[in-house]
């Protein structure tokens, strides 16, 4: 295993949009990736960038990451679907 970071260019894919999945696409759109996500149960990604949303705008009234966080981060996902999900990675 490396210690190098992924390219900020690099597209996420992320299946399952529970809270392990919410969590690690937070965690890669704030690293500046965007982020596909999928979820066979309907709304569940809207439900997890909404989470995310909050998530950073809690973070940033406590002065933990820039208050542009909460509004610019959680642009960076959407919903997709499998097929989408072919271009993460690269």
């Amino acid at each position: 295993m490396t210690d190098q970071a992924l390219d900020a260019a690099v597209v996420v894919g992320v299946i399952g949009a529970g809270a392990m999945g919410a969590g690690i696409a937070q965690v890669a759109a704030q690293a500046g990736h965007r982020v596909l996500m999928f979820d066979a149960q309907p709304g569940a990604v809207e439900r997890a960038i909404a989470q995310a949303a909050g998530s950073l705008k809690a973070l940033a009234d406590k002065g933990k990451v820039p208050a542009e966080h909460a509004t610019t981060i959680p642009v960076r996902m959407r919903a997709a679907t499998l097929p989408e999900l072919a271009e993460c990675g690269s």
